[in-house]
């Protein structure tokens, strides 16, 4: 994506062979977008200088950034009132099913009414579990914590020194790619993490 005008880019190939991106609105009209042709090989090496450093200080850059958006998840799961009120009433329904198996053991509720609160009770219990997997669902932080946790994992598990581009890894960790200027652009990586890289002539 172009950082000047926001236009996708596009693949090139030329005659010779030769790959590069280009900003569509700069291909249409040069004078529309500063930015103009990439060669590939220059984004593939930048790549390759940004995985190497992340592999080398994966502690000082990548797993600092998981403990903190764990806490925060933690906290906004804990200061969530609607949370709050669910838990609350699993743990209220549960101790009332409790109590009804008590009192039916002591021979103070017959098998015919247990059966029937029972029965209301597990429909409350599984409506209540629903609207818990909507609330942790819909939290925007969860889903960010896993993209980062996927992407660390990923880079983990990569190989220990990548000498040339690896397409299946680059497609994995790389969401974007965002061109500052012809020799400047932004790898921003599932999960919210963003590099940014010289490229080289």
């Amino acid at each position: 994506i172009c950082g000047q005008c926001g236009t996708l880019y596009m693949r090139r190939i030329s005659k010779a062979g030769y790959v590069s991106w280009v900003c569509r609105k700069h291909d249409r009209k040069a004078a529309d977008c500063p930015n103009g042709r990439i060669s590939e090989d220059s984004i593939h090496a930048a790549f390759l200088r940004m995985y190497r450093k992340l592999r080398t200080h994966d502690g000082i850059v990548l797993a600092p950034v998981l403990r903190q958006m764990e806490t925060l998840s933690d906290a906004l799961h804990r200061g969530n009132p609607a949370m709050l009120a669910v838990n609350t009433a699993i743990a209220t329904t549960s101790e009332q099913s409790y109590h009804l198996t008590k009192l039916h053991t002591a021979g103070l509720l017959d098998k015919a009414a247990l059966s029937a609160k029972q029965a209301e009770l597990n429909a409350k219990l599984t409506e209540l579990r629903r609207e818990r997997r909507k609330l942790l669902c819909n939290e925007d932080i969860d889903e960010q914590v896993d993209a980062i946790r996927l992407t660390i994992d990923t880079i983990r598990n990569g190989p220990e020194t990548l000498s040339s581009f690896d397409e299946i890894l680059f497609t994995k960790l790389v969401e974007r790619i965002v061109v500052d200027t012809q020799s400047t652009i932004r790898f921003q990586l599932y999960g919210g993490f963003e590099f940014q890289e010289t490229l080289e002539a």
